[in-house]
């Protein structure tokens, strides 16, 4: 049985550990002491942790590619947190070998990927015209203000997105400037511009993620109170 050891200060063979404590493309993502747990689960040595952290991430980005998934990076992302975030709760994992643990929860992400690509495709093309519901009032109405919110909450975005130093903007504008098989490469080709490897654009992106989220959620509490007082 493997259970994860705190290992959240310092560098770990060019895993900045401190710098790895923000969300990533899982919703969910992961706070200093999961990541800090997810490399005591993968060794009780933080450089072999480091190592070993590496190996399995770029074999399931290779795994999710195979299996024709549009976006193996992000997939590989959510098999991380998935693991980090049982840890975290204090859940003990019953695996002598973490690389084959990782495989068995990427299979189960596999399949729920697939279960969204088939719920997306059985959309509104799928429905005849008189199937589809007429809008009431009310729901115009509802419609339209959900509609006033997203945009809203686009505006507040690209406002904190302007608000970056110069360099954070650059780089994260450009990370997310592909999608699918095509951001891989963009990615690539992105951290050899920048003389760095692909793993620290990876976990500096998370830091600005990470507080780009913070900017944005503090406009949005602002923008709540002026309409509170207006």
């Amino acid at each position: 049985m493997l259970q994860g050891n705190d290992i959240s200060k310092g560098r770990l063979g060019g895993i900045d550990v401190d710098a790895a404590s923000s969300g990533r493309g899982h919703e969910r993502g992961l706070t200093e002491h999961s990541f800090g747990m997810l490399l005591g689960f993968l060794d009780s040595e933080p450089e072999i942790a480091a190592r070993n952290y590496e190996l399995i991430r770029s074999n399931l980005v290779r795994y999710f590619q195979h299996r024709g998934c549009l976006s193996p990076e992000d997939l590989t992302d959510e098999a991380f947190d998935t693991v980090a975030h049982k840890l975290a709760r204090g859940q003990e994992i019953q695996a002598q070998d973490p690389c084959r643990y990782f495989y068995g929860v990427a299979r189960n992400v596999v399949k729920e990927y697939h279960r969204r690509q088939e719920r997306r495709i059985t959309s509104l093309d799928c429905v005849l015209p008189g199937d589809l519901p007429c809008q009431g009032p009310i729901e115009s109405s509802r419609y339209r203000s959900e509609m006033q919110q997203a945009e809203m909450q686009m505006e507040t975005l690209l406002k904190c997105v302007d608000e970056l130093p110069e360099s954070s903007r650059e780089l994260i504008l450009g990370y997310y400037a592909r999608r699918g098989i095509a951001k891989i490469e963009n990615r690539k080709a992105l951290a050899d511009r920048l003389g760095i490897s692909l793993n620290t654009l990876r976990i500096r992106a998370c830091r600005i993620r990470m507080d780009l989220r913070r900017r944005h959620l503090g406009h949005l509490a602002c923008d709540e109170n002026r309409q509170f007082l207006d």
